[in-house]
């Protein structure tokens, strides 16, 4: 017993002191980085000047400051939320006396900083730890939860964030998801606002497609793009390369914004195609 006791001794101590080395490592470099940064981006640009055009240099220096953008806001404002919703939970704890209070509030504030799946991902294990106290007590804390979610999700978090995601729900249901499943909780913090930035660059990139074949840009178009036929002739349901097609171009296409109605600024592009069709279908009688 005494020397499998010195053996795991020996083990766990040896990894207490490298875990300590490694923080005290990481907090000075930390400090001097910070002391040096402004020195240190001047170096790298001047690096990437160096080896890239101009027009390059310039793209890589965007981006960078895009990315940083994003993440800088989303994981502020993501701890600050999280960090009041901790706060609020606490005291609302507190005051319906629910059992281990300071535990739960520190759970839900962590999990929090999750989007979309953390406070589900906080409030089950909570909930399982409050019912084995007290069943009544465990209901309450879960219409507790319900309400400060709610307030989260439609005053606080909108207030701190507000548009610094620039994704819809899916998308960040999407990410949350995928890079959740291979990063496990690094993913699920970081993959959103990963998400994010490749939308906008790829969005970017087939806007630019679609302006030099001079074809619609804005989503609206697409809605009612091709229009809509009322009785599809089952000869026709593939269009032969002799059939001429109108293209669309960039006249027709539709801001976010417009008041007209979207079929009315489709019509004139729904004439056009369905002119076509009946040509080609009498030809062919």
């Amino acid at each position: 017993m005494l020397e499998t006791g010195i053996e795991y001794v020996i083990a766990y101590g040896g990894k207490l002191v490298c875990g300590v080395k490694n923080a005290l490592i990481g907090a000075i470099v930390a400090v001097y980085l910070l002391i040096s940064k402004e020195k240190l981006c001047a170096q790298t640009k001047k690096i990437l000047n160096a080896f890239l055009s101009r027009r390059s240099y310039l793209n890589c220096i965007r981006l960078a400051r895009y990315t940083h953008k994003t993440f800088g806001g989303f994981i502020i404002g993501k701890i600050l939320d999280s960090i009041i919703i901790g706060i609020i939970t606490f005291f609302a704890l507190w005051i319906f006396n629910i059992p281990y209070y300071p535990l739960i509030a520190v759970i839900v504030g962590v999990t929090n900083v999750i989007p979309f799946f953390g406070p589900f991902i906080g409030a089950i294990p909570s909930a399982f730890i409050i019912f084995i106290a007290s069943p009544v007590k465990a209901f309450w804390f879960i219409i507790i939860i319900l309400v400060i979610q709610q307030l989260d999700g439609n005053v606080i978090g909108p207030r701190i964030l507000g548009d610094s995601i620039g994704i819809s729900a899916l998308w960040v249901i999407i990410a949350i998801t995928v890079a959740g499943g291979f990063f496990g909780f690094a993913g699920m913090l970081l993959g959103v606002p990963t998400t994010a930035i490749i939308y906008v660059l790829f969005k970017q990139h087939v806007e630019k497609r679609l302006k030099h074949k001079n074809a619609p840009v804005h989503t609206e178009f697409y809605k009612t793009d091709p229009p809509l036929e009322n009785i599809i002739d089952p000869h026709l349901v593939l269009i032969d390369r002799d059939t001429p097609i109108p293209e669309p171009t960039l006249d027709d296409d539709i801001e976010p914004e417009a008041d007209e109605p979207i079929n009315h600024c489709n019509s004139k592009l729904k004439i056009k195609f369905m002119k076509k069709l009946t040509e080609k279908k009498g030809n062919k009688k």
